[in-house]
């Protein structure tokens, strides 16, 4: 896909557009920064990290993205060897997730991967699936034959809890939120049915995908201002943001109340 094809379906993907929004807001401004993105090859969300200041990294999934990445103006761009990353310890300020745990299959070694390479006061942001335990958009996602594996996903995404037992060995989670909500989640979950039904992954000619999310983005602005009288839902991406520690594996003790202390700590956040 051109850069400039590329940037007119980003700009039709409300959903795209809200997610980027939510991640900047952590990510800030610093012009002395290293920083790092680890997504699946999004040119347009690469090139917005980077007018936040500092010196950024990427790392992609395939050949073809970092292709897509380095022809919208990205540099220091790397493909992820499914294994380790290719930087030295402790480099990054900012480490920053996106679209991308969900597509490999051993999150966990990356994280650590990624705890190795963040500073002693770094941060890492992570943007992942909100795999809700009872959700009828899922069932009909499935049923209608839109499953992980067709999204090119290990997983279906993360639970609060599970996100979190992720990351805790190596950061402590500071801020956690949720965003994109049912009615705008269901306007994507037809436009990504519809271009399914077209062809399988890669073969949709690049002009057609962007008709189809053109001619989508109305319902997508309307349902986004309705999902504002969904405001006390969850989300169907989850989003957090955690400090550094000295890695420390931690099992995952069971309160009184059954809880487990994942869940407490997510409680107490959001409070």
């Amino acid at each position: 896909m051109t850069p400039d094809l590329e940037t007119k379906l980003f700009a039709k993907s409300l959903s795209l557009r809200l997610m980027l929004r939510e991640i900047i807001d952590l990510v800030g401004t610093g012009p002395g920064r290293t920083c790092l993105e680890l997504n699946r090859g999004q040119p347009v969300m690469s090139s917005a990290f980077r007018k936040q200041g500092g010196t950024w990294h990427t790392v992609v999934l395939s050949e073809s993205s970092r292709d897509e990445v380095v022809s919208a103006g990205g540099s220091n761009v790397s493909v992820f060897n499914g294994k380790t990353l290719p930087f030295e310890d402790k480099t990054f300020d900012v480490v920053v997730i996106t679209d991308f745990l969900q597509r490999i299959p051993d999150a966990e070694e990356l994280i650590a991967e990624c705890h190795r390479i963040t500073k002693a006061t770094g941060n890492l942001i992570v943007n992942v699936p909100h795999a809700k335990r009872w959700s009828l958009l899922n069932l009909l996602s499935s049923t209608f034959g839109l499953t992980p594996q067709k999204r090119g996903w290990t997983r279906r995404g993360y639970t609060e809890a599970e996100l979190f037992d992720l990351i805790k060995h190596g950061f402590d989670v500071h801020t956690e939120r949720s965003h994109v909500r049912f009615l705008l989640h269901l306007v994507d979950t037809i436009v990504q049915l519809r271009i399914m039904r077209r062809g399988t992954a890669g073969q949709v000619p690049d002009e057609a995908v962007l008709g189809i999310v053109s001619r989508a983005y109305p319902f997508s602005w309307l349902a986004y201002q309705l999902d504002a009288l969904l405001l006390l839902t969850k989300g169907y991406y989850l989003l957090a943001c955690a400090k550094r520690h000295a890695w420390r594996p931690r099992k995952a003790p069971v309160l009184n109340d059954g809880r487990r202390i994942g869940d407490a700590v997510l409680s107490k956040i959001k409070a």
